[in-house]
This record gives structure tokens, sequence and C-alpha cells, in this order.
């Protein structure tokens, strides 16, 4: 290639990388203004969406980094499984499963209805935060290995 090492399909999702990252940026820099100004009657569950946003925004930058660098140096995605590429899966597993948390919680009322969950309810959604991140953050890691093993995600479950 002679853009770099990486294959065709990881170099097209270089530059889409960089351009979700600055879209997060500038949805993140449109949301906080507008939060900042009418701050009188903004809700608690608008500064968690600031930090979904924000998240989303740490993630496509660390992903961009992680394929310019797998580009410039070479280097593979697996076996073992790069440090920067573990941590943009951590970041996209934690922003996903925080953002799906967040849905429940408002599915449960919290920001509409209730201004606040019961401690019951917020022990649950922690604890079923924790499990779902952890089991996706191994599916995601083995989707790696797999595609740098077979050259192709062979994972029956799918």
């Amino acid at each position: 290639n002679p853009y770099g090492y990486l294959n065709g399909w990881a170099f097209g999702i270089l530059p889409m990388n960089v351009l979700l990252c600055i879209f997060y940026g500038v949805l993140a820099l449109v949301f906080i203004f507008k939060t900042v100004r009418n701050r009188e009657y903004v809700l608690n569950l608008q500064y968690m969406i600031i930090g979904v946003i924000v998240m989303g925004f740490i993630e496509r930058l660390t992903w961009a980094l992680t394929y310019l660098e797998m580009n410039s140096s070479g280097g593979r995605a697996c076996c073992p499984v790069r440090g920067d590429l573990t941590f943009s899966l951590a970041l996209a597993v934690f922003k996903r499963s925080s953002s799906a948390l967040l849905l429940l919680a408002v599915c449960l009322g919290f920001g509409t209805v209730k201004p606040k969950l019961e401690r019951k309810t917020t022990l649950n959604l922690c604890a079923l935060g924790l499990f779902y991140t952890l089991a996706s953050l191994n599916l995601e890691i083995e989707k790696i290995e797999d595609i740098s093993t077979h050259g192709h995600q062979t994972d029956p479950l799918f």
C-alpha cells in the first residue's frame, strides 16, 4: 500500500474515524454551549448526555490515533493484542455501555418523571452495567484475535 501499512479495509476506516472525531467535537462544543447558556433549565440527564458525547469524542480520537500508529509502524493488531488497541476497545465498550444504561435509566423514569432513581434500582443498573461492560470487552478482544488469526470473523454466534 503506497499510503502505509494498513490494508485497504482498515485504511478506509482511518478517515472515517477522523471525520467522526471532528463531528463529535463540534457536537460536544455546541451542546456544551447550549447547556451553559440555558443552565437554569437543564436537567441532570443532560449533563450525563454531555458525558456520553465527550466519551464518543475521546473514543474516536483514540481509534484514529491507533489506526495512524498501525499505519505508520506496520504493527499487527493482535497476538498479543496491542495496548492502544485494547484502550480504544475499552473506551468504545464503556461508551456503548454507559449510553445503553443511560437509555435504560431514562426508560425507568430518570430525568423525565423522577429526578432520582431509587437506591435499589441504581445498584441494579450499576451491576448490570458492570457485567455488560466486562462481557462486551471480552467479546471485542476475542473478535480482534479471531480476525487477526483467520483474516475474518469466524464467531458462530453472529
